[in-house]
């Protein structure tokens, strides 16, 4: 894609292009069922939220995600902030356990929050319910969770239960059984959850599956991994685009994650930074880009530490700038042909060995950028990453003519294999 073209289709997009982007916005929220009056901008905090979809629930454009809530406090200063929409998840750690305690110790007024959890068991993550398809979760299993959920929350529901991470092996019917929407309507009518949603990594096969969520009838709410690198992809619409598009056709509200790729700079990207005239900071971009495009309504953003909500909410209401349109393509034209979109899985489908490629490479993004290197080194042992690696040698990596982005699959997957895979021989010798 040449540059104009790219700037042209990321950075404005759809309706934005057209109208601009507050004129977009307003009509995103046009005729949309609000819950009650938007909530006030806070002074020093959240300056703007929006209607998340059909759901008529406002949420920050900010909102904090907990994969990483270690204190309480963290989760107080996002309140105090202005931050309204939490995401976490059983599978979290004590993510829940903690998030529980700030909303007791914040004493925020509970209809003025949106909470989503997820449909999982209290384990190390993954613990998602229905990947394994001899043993499909029942009806029982999923009130059972959330009612673990609510307890670990202390709250008497939640605003929105997901399911958590379509694509992952093992999980391409979980849309598809009839125990899902029975458990999601007893639990409405329970008072137990608003709504439900769904999510994706990427993975296996996710844009049919996001498909599939879209024209369910019962998913309210879809949070897709969601960033400006994923549209350097051809002169056509993006599996992105696409996803957005048919989100906002019916009305499904969008929470976007992943939306800072290769978060922890480069050399090479900090001395970019530097020359850059004017433009926000990286993360800051990354955001508005998310933020512009149809059907998001917020986005989520793992924050550990109290300096990290503040950091990260100095970046709400931020519209692109010139310079910061010219900042995000340089970004973009340095990190395009080397990194590995959160998801995509077209390299999967053409491996004759079948090696879950997305989900290596989103290992090591947690691993090099998301500080999450516990987590990373344990997913990618429990899959036997580097035993899968041993049908690559030989083969003709047909995954790299897959790659819609061009990218040098194999060398990703040895870079991966480097910092993942850990010898307990090595570390005694």
């Amino acid at each position: 894609m040449q540059r104009r073209e790219f700037m042209a289709k990321s950075l404005a997009g759809g309706a934005v292009a057209a109208l601009g982007i507050e004129e977009a916005l307003a009509q995103t929220t046009k005729d949309q069922p609000a819950d009650d009056k938007m909530p006030a901008a806070v002074e020093g905090g959240i300056q703007r939220y929006r209607v998340l979809g059909r759901t008529g629930l406002w949420v920050s454009d900010i909102s904090l995600g907990t994969s990483g809530l270690r204190h309480p406090a963290v989760a107080v200063r996002a309140i105090e902030l202005g931050i309204n929409y939490f995401d976490t998840a059983p599978d979290y750690g004590d993510a829940e356990i903690n998030l529980g305690k700030a909303l007791k110790a914040a004493k925020a007024a509970r209809d003025r929050l949106v909470i989503t959890t997820k449909m999982c068991e209290n384990v190390p993550y993954p613990g998602h319910l229905g990947t394994n398809p001899d043993n499909p979760a029942t009806v029982v299993d999923i009130i059972r969770c959330c009612e673990g959920s609510l307890k670990r929350l202390q709250v008497d529901y939640v605003d929105v239960l997901m399911v958590h991470a379509l694509g992952e092996p093992g999980d391409d019917r979980r849309l598809d059984r009839e125990e899902l929407p029975r458990a999601i309507d007893q639990l409405k009518k329970q008072g137990k959850i608003r709504f439900a949603g769904a999510s994706s990594h990427g993975g296996r096969n996710p844009t049919p599956i996001l498909r599939q969520a879209i024209d369910s009838g019962f998913i309210d709410v879809l949070m897709p991994a969601c960033n400006y690198l994923k549209q350097l992809r051809g002169s056509g619409p993006s599996d992105l685009d696409k996803i957005l598009a048919a989100s906002k056709e019916k009305n499904i509200g969008i929470i976007a994650m992943k939306t800072v790729p290769a978060e922890r700079e480069s050399q090479e990207l900090t001395e970019l930074r530097k020359k850059l005239d004017k433009a926000a900071p990286y993360a800051h971009l990354c955001f508005a880009w998310a933020l512009a495009q149809p059907a998001v309504a917020g986005l989520v953003k793992t924050m550990n530490t109290i300096r990290d909500v503040e950091q990260y909410v100095g970046s709400t209401g931020v519209v692109l700038s010139a310079a910061d349109q010219r900042g995000l393509e340089a970004y973009a034209s340095a990190l395009g042909s080397t990194h590995c979109r959160i998801g995509c899985s077209d390299c999967h489908g053409p491996c004759p060995a079948d090696v879950p490629i997305a989900d290596l490479l989103r290992f090591n993004e947690y691993f090099v950028n998301y500080g999450m290197e516990r987590h990373a080194l344990r997913r990618y042992a429990d899959v036997g990453g580097r035993a899968l690696l041993a049908a690559c040698a030989g083969c003709d990596a047909p995954c790299e003519r897959a790659c819609p982005y061009d990218l040098p699959v194999r060398t990703l997957l040895a870079a991966a294999d480097h910092n993942l895979h850990f010898d307990p021989r090595a570390a005694t010798a």
